[in-house]
């Protein structure tokens, strides 16, 4: 299913094989070859009307994401604290994207909140408004380009469940 974690990433680092990830986006020079985004092309996604979008879209240049791993951990010292939705960190590169029309969606929930922590240096914060449910889900972050015509784009999944517990 395109899952993985730091232990997986650290695997394919070191055999010096590329993974590919469920998480949508684009690629480009930063990406992370342990995890590489890509967009669905099957199903209810396979649409020739959002192919244009998907290969046109550009890699939200992305210099540290928090937390690392994807999969969400519950108790104590867990990224997820009773109810809370998980909290994303990103700090962003300055680019030809629109900063100020940041947009961040949560799976199954619509826009999530974007707060921006130090707008100068490209940090930023992003949560849902509600619950991760158990399963994948994703926080989808994108910008338009300076010219209106491409997306900037950057996804990353969380993966929460019983499995998972401490």
């Amino acid at each position: 299913f395109g899952e993985f974690d730091e232990e997986l990433q650290a695997v394919v680092r070191e055999l010096g094989w590329t993974g590919l990830g469920q998480q949508s986006g684009a690629v480009g020079p930063g990406s992370d070859l342990t995890g590489l985004p890509r967009f669905p092309m099957a199903a209810e996604f396979a649409t020739m009307e959002n192919f244009p979008l998907k290969v046109g879209s550009l890699p939200l240049p992305v210099s540290r994401v928090e937390p690392v791993d994807l999969v969400l951990k519950f108790g104590s010292g867990s990224v997820m604290v009773g109810a809370e939705p998980p909290l994303l960190r990103l700090n962003l590169i300055s680019g030809d994207y629109q900063a100020d029309q940041l947009g961040a969606y949560a799976s199954g929930q619509g826009a999530a909140e974007v707060r921006w922590i130090d707008r100068p240096n490209g940090e930023v914060e992003i949560q849902a408004a509600g619950d991760i449910p158990a399963g994948r889900s994703r926080y989808n972050i994108t910008a338009p380009a300076r010219d209106g015509k491409r997306w900037y784009w950057y996804s990353f999944t969380w993966i929460a469940g019983d499995r998972h517990r401490d």
